[in-house]
């Protein structure tokens, strides 16, 4: 088998395919004479959604970076995975939206969406759709939470961003994918999201991407405690695929429904089918090389 390159590049900038030469109109060609160092230009819309992107570099001014995906080389399997990073990437065409429709009790004519559902301290609800009507209240109410992938090391990025504004982008750049904190920090949410949303008889759904949903089994016994989707649970999974179609753009497509019940998600964070305990010795060692630096120390 033939041993592919690194490819590690946006695969979406600012929503375009970077597969495609940077246009010199508009407001690329506004990017490309911002001083980024001090006045970036900002008035950049989101083609996914109704809003301005907000995907920015940290560093202060914090110009915009406008990465909606990136690849991902998996040397240890020689394949390329291309992953959304940015939320608001999996708005495309309300697909995300559509496809929880079906998990909504009553009169489905008639539903309204809203964002940011202030539930504080439980946390705030990305997205929810609701069946609400102004004499009787809601009737039903579907939470939903949106997981892009975050990142690392964004310099590459950055570099990457700035490259291909100029029409240079090489094949390859440095970042990082943050798979261990982001399935650490989604799956206590969903708890405690999901926990207070079902004492009101309420369900939450998760929507992530198909390789996150992989790494989420790799590391949690999902495939014991989830199911094939059942509407009567309160816990789901919709995991997509990010890929091109036959026409080449990139396009989101429900690849698998899951769900389960508060105690089968509880039971997810304590049963990790591959963790590895240590030996004692390990720990025996260390508080024999603390002894041996003059670090334990009386009470």
């Amino acid at each position: 088998m033939a041993i592919i390159p690194p490819n590690n590049i946006p695969v979406e900038l600012f929503g375009r395919d970077t597969s495609l030469p940077c246009p010199t109109d508009g407001i690329w060609k506004s990017l490309q004479e911002e001083d980024s160092a001090n006045t970036p230009f900002k008035d950049v819309f989101c083609p996914f959604t109704d809003s301005k992107c907000d995907k920015i570099r940290k560093a202060r001014p914090n110009p915009l970076i406008g990465n909606c995906g990136v690849r991902r080389t998996i040397t240890a399997r020689n394949v390329n995975e291309d992953w959304i990073v940015c939320p608001k990437r999996f708005e495309q065409d309300n697909i995300i939206f559509k496809d929880c429709v079906k998990l909504i009790k009553g009169d489905q004519s008639e539903l309204k969406l809203t964002n940011e559902v202030i539930l504080r301290p439980v946390g705030n609800i990305d997205f929810a759709l609701v069946n609400y009507h102004e004499d009787d209240g809601i009737e039903d109410f579907l939470g939903i939470e949106v997981q892009g992938m975050g990142t690392s090391n964004t310099g590459g990025i950055w570099v990457a961003r700035n490259d291909y504004l100029n029409n240079t982008m090489s094949e390859n750049y440095q970042f990082s994918l943050n798979l261990k904190d982001a399935s650490k920090k989604i799956l206590i949410q969903l708890l405690h999201k999901s926990a207070q949303l079902s004492r009101w008889r309420y369900s939450l759904v998760l929507v992530i991407q198909d390789y996150f949903l992989d790494h989420l089994k790799d590391n949690y016994n999902i495939d014991t405690h989830f199911h094939p989707q059942n509407q009567q649970d309160f816990v789901h999974i919709h995991s997509y695929s990010y890929k091109k179609n036959t026409d080449g753009a990139y396009t989101l497509e429900l690849s698998e429904a899951l769900s389960t019940d508060i105690l089968g998600l509880s039971m997810c964070l304590i049963s990790n089918p591959s963790r590895k305990y240590l030996p004692h010795s390990i720990l025996d060692d260390r508080i024999r090389a603390r002894d041996r630096d003059g670090k334990l120390r009386p009470i």
